[in-house]
């Protein structure tokens, strides 16, 4: 289920804190430095953050920053801290949803950095959504490793993104019951 990050931010920063030194994390930030905690930010003006509930337990997090004057969604940052959650997919689906229903988004672009284990997994996300790889920028990243990286650009446009009959949402429409 998907729920503001706001209401979860302590249990959100403890499951970041007890991954962020696992080697496959280290595509989560495109900077040479370790992040030690998430921001969370007090409204959604700038920044939409959502966390992905498995029976109450913080098994992922969903963010994307919000430019206001052309309707995109940009810099989506997606972690799975769970990977035997069965929620996160579903939710993940939904956070695009409700970018494109609730937050009146036009299009969600984001970026992967090539080598990430979670690149097929985006690949995959495009493709089926309708999206497209933007284009791959050589040695673009350089990680808490020292190694330079390639980043690969994608972007789904909402009229491209399939929203026929979708009313999944599971969560609870930012606290009010709708």
């Amino acid at each position: 289920m998907l729920d503001p990050a706001f209401y979860h931010a302590d249990r959100l920063n403890q499951r970041f804190r007890e991954t962020v030194f696992r080697d496959r994390f280290k595509f989560y930030s495109r900077s040479s430095f370790i992040e030690y905690f998430i921001p969370i930010y007090q409204n959604s003006d700038e920044m939409i953050q959502m966390v992905s509930l498995d029976n109450g337990d913080v098994v992922g997090y969903f963010s994307v920053k919000i430019n206001r004057e052309t309707n995109a969604a940009y810099e989506l940052q997606v972690i799975k801290f769970d990977s035997k959650s069965k929620e996160f997919t579903g939710d993940l689906h939904d956070f695009f949803v409700s970018l494109y229903k609730k937050f009146g988004v036009n299009k969600i672009t984001f970026f992967v950095i090539v080598g990430n284990p979670a690149e097929a997994v985006y690949d995959n996300v495009v493709t089926s959504y309708g999206g497209r790889i933007v284009g791959i920028f050589k040695k673009d990243a350089k990680l808490y490793d020292g190694q330079l990286y390639d980043v690969k650009f994608y972007e789904i446009m909402k009229e491209e993104f399939d929203l026929t009959g979708v009313d999944r949402f599971s969560w609870r429409d930012f606290r009010t019951g709708v």
